[in-house]
């Protein structure tokens, strides 16, 4: 499973560190904003992270050397069991690992290893990262999620894989059927001449994951924008429709 997920950061355009233990590696990406993510996959039989997330940690910074590591690291914790049936204890030592605020935020992916055979099987020679996105809004693959979330099977996986990876993006595709919906939206916001300013958003926006969004404030998205040239050509709408 490490092999997949470390395959995902890869094809995500991250960079990887090598490392002399095979069971973390860190991977690196500079954003198109100027941020830089960190990441660290690290493989455990068990849950006893916390009492020694702090060796992980001060590994890797040191490798690193880079002041905003402390604040822009997240880590991904894979963990096999032999089972995924719905444990109440297990989950709760999962969120006291997923809530703790200390070094890392960190994510923890379980798996079984009849879900990763399938999941080895059904990717086929596609690359990790085309199998997710293409699985992740199939609605063949969320039905066979959906009629039971606790199976052991690759569908089920590929969700909770992209649950605890959140710089992945999903590729909605509109339906013939929504065409008319969203053209009509399109019409009135041209008619009240604020299109520029959908226009701008969607440029800066569409192409930006969960996880980036997150940690764009609205201070800078306001200067991503650029408000100051979009308003050389934008009216406010209250000026030229006194009805609005």
């Amino acid at each position: 499973m490490k092999a997949f997920i470390d395959q995902l950061f890869l094809q995500s355009n991250f960079v990887a560190f090598s490392t002399e233990n095979t069971d973390a590696q860190l991977f690196i990406n500079n954003g198109p904003d100027g941020r830089t993510s960190y990441w660290i996959t690290l493989k455990r039989e068990t849950l006893d992270l916390l009492e020694e997330q702090a060796a992980p940690f001060n590994k890797f910074k040191g490798i690193v050397s880079q002041q905003d590591f402390d604040k822009n690291c997240s880590l991904l914790l894979l963990i096999e069991r032999s089972s995924t049936l719905d444990d109440q204890e297990f989950k709760k030592k999962i969120l006291l690992i997923e809530d703790n605020p200390y070094y890392f935020k960190k994510y923890v992916l379980c798996y079984t290893a009849k879900e990763l055979e399938e999941l080895i099987v059904a990717r086929n020679n596609r690359t990790e990262l085309g199998f997710l996105e293409r699985h992740m809004v199939s609605r063949a693959c969320f039905d066979a999620y959906k009629k039971d979330p606790y199976a052991e099977n690759w569908q089920s996986l590929v969700f909770r894989t992209a649950l605890k990876i959140p710089f992945t993006k999903v590729k909605v595709e509109v339906k013939p059927g929504l065409s008319a919906l969203f053209e009509d939206n399109r019409f009135q916001l041209e008619a009240k001449n604020v299109h520029r300013l959908d226009d701008a958003i969607r440029t800066v926006l569409f192409d930006q994951s969960i996880d980036e969004l997150s940690k764009t404030s609205p201070h800078h998205l306001l200067e991503i924008l650029n408000l100051k040239k979009l308003q050389n050509g934008y009216q406010n709408p209250s000026e030229q429709n006194p009805e609005l």
